[in-house]
């Protein structure tokens, strides 16, 4: 993450600090081009990619002093794209993080594997 991406990050844990009661979903994003054959080794696919640019955003959000227990880092691909792809401008539009809030009140139910009951 460049300099200014973790400088707008740390700029955004100072905002976060005031929803002390909410959960933060860090989720990535990639353009629709392949990875290049010199990061395949890191990143063999866009999935990859997307979650670890949501991972690294988390990781400075821990250092500028949010909870871990609040976060979570999903990576999306390019299956959410803001704008479609025509040229070098719009694929670097989908290269991004988004920033979600979800109140802590509301739970998510998780089913048992092999159950038919949630999880509470």
């Amino acid at each position: 993450m460049g300099k200014a991406g973790g400088h707008t990050l740390t700029l955004l844990a100072d905002a976060l600090k005031s929803f002390p009661d909410h959960l933060i979903s860090i989720q990535g994003h990639s353009d629709s081009r392949s990875i290049a054959p010199a990061l395949q080794s890191l990143y063999p696919t866009n999935w990859e990619l997307s979650a670890s640019r949501a991972a690294s955003a988390v990781r400075v959000l821990r250092e500028a002093g949010i909870d871990p227990s609040r976060m979570q880092a999903v990576g999306f691909a390019d299956a959410r794209p803001l704008v479609k792809e025509i040229d070098t401008v719009s694929r670097r539009k989908n290269r991004r993080i988004e920033v979600l809030l979800y109140p802590s009140q509301f739970k998510i139910k998780a089913y048992r594997p092999g159950g038919r009951e949630p999880a509470r």
